[in-house]
Parts: C-alpha cells; sequence; structure tokens
C-alpha cells in the first residue's frame, strides 16, 4: 500500500525549518526570552488566566513567541519526515514505519516514566514538551536508518 506522502522538493525546505525552529525553540526554553513584536492579539477558543476567568472565542493579548516556534517545529518535521525521497520504495516505507514505531515506544516510556516520577506543575511541562517527541524521534531514527542503507559498509548489523 502506497503512503501518502509530501513532494520530495519539500525534504530540504522541511529539514531547514525542523532543524531551525528546534535549536531556536531550545535556546527560547532555556532563556525564557520572547521577541517583543510578537506581542499580539489573538483569537482564541479558549483562554484560561491563572486564578482568573475563563473566556471561550475571544481575542486575547499574548506573545507568540512559542506558538510560533511549536508551530514551525511540527511543519518542518512533518514535510522533513514525510515527503518522497528520490527513489521511493518498499524499503523506504518500512524504514519510514520501523522509524515511527520506534519513536510511538519512545515517546510513550517518556510518558511512563513522567507519570510514575514527575508531579506538580513540572508535570505539565513534561507533557507540553511530549507532544514534540514523537516528531524528534522519527526524524532522528528514520534519517539515521537512511544513512545506514545508504552507507552498508560504516556499520556491521
Amino acid at each position: 500500500m502506497k503512503m501518502p506522502l509530501l513532494p520530495h522538493r519539500l525534504k530540504l525546505p522541511g529539514l531547514v525549518l525542523f532543524i531551525a525552529s528546534g535549536v531556536i525553540g531550545l535556546a527560547q526554553i532555556v532563556s525564557g526570552y520572547e521577541l517583543p513584536a510578537l506581542q499580539c492579539s489573538v483569537f482564541s477558543l479558549v483562554n484560561s488566566e491563572f486564578l482568573g476567568k475563563t473566556s471561550y472565542f475571544s481575542w486575547t493579548q499574548t506573545n507568540i513567541t512559542a506558538t510560533l516556534l511549536g508551530v514551525l517545529f511540527i511543519v518542518g518535521g512533518m514535510m522533513a519526515g514525510l515527503s518522497e525521497e528520490k527513489e521511493e520504495d518498499e524499503y523506504t516505507q518500512t524504514l519510514r514505519l520501523s522509524a515511527m514505531t520506534w519513536a510511538v515506544w519512545i515517546n510513550y516510556g517518556i510518558l511512563l516514566l513522567a507519570f510514575l516520577l514527575v508531579y506538580g506543575l513540572d508535570f505539565l511541562s513534561v507533557m507540553v514538551y511530549n507532544m514534540f517527541t514523537i516528531l524528534l524521534f522519527f526524524n532522528l531514527r528514520y534519517y539515521y536508518l537512511l544513512y545506514l542503507a545508504k552507507h552498508p559498509k560504516n556499520h556491521d548489523e
């Protein structure tokens, strides 16, 4: 069965977006810095203020630095991992499926450990970062498997 994939021409822009947004996102997480220029009014389905009121279907004033980085990371990661190879065949589909299965196992392993070992508001942070781990581990594993397939003499299996 043929997988629905994006055109090959989106692979390189996807890799650039994925890597750049990941690196900038990590720096933003560590520093907590938000670009003042990205302070704007956005439409929200639900907006809850800490110990305040909840509003539905309203406009809210917020900084969208983290939102923008998250969107770029997801879009770039999907473009990078789900774009056709130059020579797409059953073997690359098998590699893609293997990488996705591996990523799901790792993601839920981390989630299980978080349920057992992380509590309080830190658990919420772990859950937010856990949303991105499937995409991260999928792409890391997929490109690693592609590298091994293209350079068979560099490894022992």
